[in-house]
């Protein structure tokens, strides 16, 4: 399967899950919510995304005890 590319921004894609947990009348806990940016280690391209607003941006993170 071919990923398809996109060009909805972080913010908006994050506002659209909001949105969705909203309707399901589900509540986000941001203190609790991190980000994680995967991406193939490639020198030539440095670029850094910066992170949604009011959302830490980690390396790792624990998920019912498993560290990915």
């Amino acid at each position: 399967m071919i990923p398809t590319i996109t060009n909805i921004g972080l913010e908006e894609e994050f506002a659209n899950i909001q949105q969705w947990a909203s309707i399901n009348k589900m509540k986000i806990n941001l203190t609790k919510t991190k980000e994680i940016v995967f991406k193939r280690p490639n020198p030539r391209l440095s670029d850094h995304l910066a992170p949604v607003a009011n959302i830490e941006q980690v390396r790792a993170a624990k998920l019912l005890g498993v560290v990915s």
